[in-house]
């Protein structure tokens, strides 16, 4: 398949803030030995690997005003082709702190509340950047101000310009996501749990939730399972794809890069089988980067050759 344009809309984007630590004492001072600063948030990352592999996107960025200067410094310094729409407040700012050991503390701050006038300009925008034959990737989740009802009405609007919609987000319940009829969902395994309101205790249910959602209107379910691999399951197809085991030196921001590796797959007008496997090579390899680095080229394409698929039973 070949889309006309490739948009990613962010709506509660972050700054990812890095920091390496000898120790973590509570109570006490701890010294930062290195940080970074990742532009990022769900749909940004996806923007970011799919230009690092050289495929065109643009990124349509909800960001506060307060902080946009070292986030929009970021997208440039990676060439991503952005346009931001600014509204009052500060861009959320995700911190992760990492000890020698690498375990990663993370702390999550909450970003901007949208008024709703911001969403008239999302609408507009969105009508001045999408086409008919567009994929709009929506990921990540939603801000305050927000709620699904108006998620929803902004999924219509996309669909009314004539785009499919990639979704990844773990603000919807089931019956949200019926009503949007994605193209694709790339929740991973604890977002889908979420999402359908129970725990799942083996790979044959996971591929009756994707059957389900695949009656719904959902083309291509891609879930991602960790160390465990990821589950593909389409109208006629499900397909687990197992991966080598790795020294995880990250994991944030690997669902996003599994996301865009299939997209780019898809653009490419590649198989089934190779969508797949360029997903789960891309999620894996992201998982050897630091922050939410996209994938290195080397690792992935070393991964991919190590992707084994096994094809699961539908009935």
């Amino acid at each position: 398949m070949m889309f006309s344009k490739i948009i990613t809309l962010s709506l509660n984007p972050a700054l990812d803030v890095t920091l390496w630590t000898e120790t973590l004492m509570p109570d006490s001072d701890n010294i930062v030995q290195d940080e970074r600063y990742d532009a990022a948030g769900k749909a940004v990352n996806v923007s970011r690997t799919l230009r690092y592999y050289d495929v065109d996107n643009l990124a349509i960025v909800l960001a506060g005003c307060h902080n946009l200067h070292r986030y929009e410094q970021q997208l440039r310094n990676e060439r991503v082709h952005y346009r931001i729409i600014t509204i009052e407040g500060y861009i959320r700012e995700n911190i992760s702190i990492v000890q020698p050991d690498r375990t990663v503390t993370r702390l999550l701050r909450e970003g901007f509340y949208v008024e709703y006038e911001a969403v008239d300009e999302i609408q507009k925008v969105l009508a001045e950047s999408v086409e008919a034959g567009s994929l709009v990737v929506i990921s990540g989740s939603l801000p305050k101000g927000i709620n699904s009802r108006i998620f929803k009405q902004i999924c219509a609007h996309i669909h009314s310009l004539g785009a499919k919609i990639a979704l990844d987000t773990s603000s919807l319940v089931q019956e949200d996501i019926y009503e949007i009829k994605p193209w694709a969902i790339k929740p991973n395994y604890a977002e889908l749990c979420g999402i359908v309101g129970r725990k799942m205790v083996n790979w044959k249910e996971m591929v009756e939730i994707g059957r389900d959602m695949n009656a719904h209107g959902v083309e291509h379910c891609i879930i991602s399972v960790g160390q465990e691999g990821l589950m593909y399951v389409g109208h006629d197809r499900a397909i687990r794809a197992e991966v080598p085991e790795i020294d995880v030196v990250s994991s944030v921001g690997a669902g996003d890069s599994a996301l865009a590796g299939f997209i780019m797959s898809m653009q490419q007008g590649r198989d089934l089988e190779n969508c797949v496997r360029m997903a789960t090579a891309f999620g894996t390899a992201a998982c050897l980067t630091d922050g939410t680095n996209p994938p290195a080229r080397l690792a992935t394409a070393n991964i991919l050759q190590q992707v084994k698929l096994r094809e699961m039973d539908l009935a």
